[in-house]
């Protein structure tokens, strides 16, 4: 179980992220098993069916990063017709879900998506997930 005050944590890293990102029209983060850990959102979204179809999408580019030597997956770009959705990898525990309406802001919402998993886990309370 996620402690709340982990859950609170994740909350204000995605409000900084809001803040600063006007392309992101909804974030999550999720266990890589797939729990809903926080959610912020501009626009609807499935938070809790995207979680776990992030959580095996970053399984999945695990393994082929594996597979071709690569390294860990620290990101999945999905561009579709309608927007963007981004997978970032915050540690060996969580991944960081952002989703975008729109193409163009790809660079912006690239870059806060990446500073937000980064900083997610270097300022992260230590805890044991069960």
């Amino acid at each position: 179980m996620i402690p709340q005050s982990v859950k609170v944590y994740f909350y204000s890293q995605l409000q900084e992220l809001f803040q600063n990102c006007d392309a992101v029209d909804a974030a999550m983060v999720s266990t890589l098993d797939g729990r809903l850990c926080a959610e912020k959102q501009r626009a609807e979204c499935a938070s809790e069916r995207v979680s776990v179809m992030g959580s095996s999408l970053m399984a999945l580019g695990d393994a082929i990063a594996k597979e071709l030597a690569h390294g860990v997956c620290d990101i999945i770009i999905s561009e579709n017709a309608n927007g963007l959705v981004l997978f970032n990898h915050i540690n060996d525990d969580f991944v960081l879900i952002c989703v975008s309406s729109s193409k163009k802001g790809l660079g912006s919402l690239l870059s806060w998506a990446r500073n937000t998993a980064q900083k997610t886990a270097e300022n992260m309370p230590k805890i044991s997930i069960t």
